[in-house]
């Protein structure tokens, strides 16, 4: 009688398996007012006894907090407008608009209060 001899399978190479590398989360940049506004907000908040800028609404001072810088936008020969966005210390989020001329700011308006527009 002939026995065969069964073949065992040829041994097959193992690749090693690339597990991905997570990717680190990069935070979010805080976004910086341009250079006219920064310097006029880090001025007023220096200023101030809490470190808060103020701001005056019918009689009524405001301390507020900036959280959100929007792009600057262009609104005229030499003229930019720049949202800021701010909690004041009661909840409330006011949308600033910080108007520039040159390098000066030239005014200050709210346009929004908690998502509302007052235009």
């Amino acid at each position: 009688m002939k026995y065969s001899r069964a073949r065992a399978p040829a041994p097959t190479q193992s690749r090693p398996t690339a597990t991905p590398t997570p990717t680190q989360a990069k935070p979010t940049p805080t976004p910086v007012p341009p250079p006219d506004v920064k310097a006029y907000l880090d001025r007023q908040v220096a200023n101030s006894k809490d470190k808060k800028f103020h701001f005056t609404v019918n009689g009524k001072d405001l301390a507020l907090t900036p959280f959100h810088v929007c792009a600057q936008k262009s609104t005229g020969a030499n003229i930019t407008s720049t949202c800021i966005d701010m909690r004041s210390d009661d909840g409330k989020i006011y949308d600033f608009d910080f108007v520039t001329t040159g390098p000066q700011v030239t005014s200050i308006k709210i346009h929004r209060i908690n998502g509302e527009s007052l235009r």
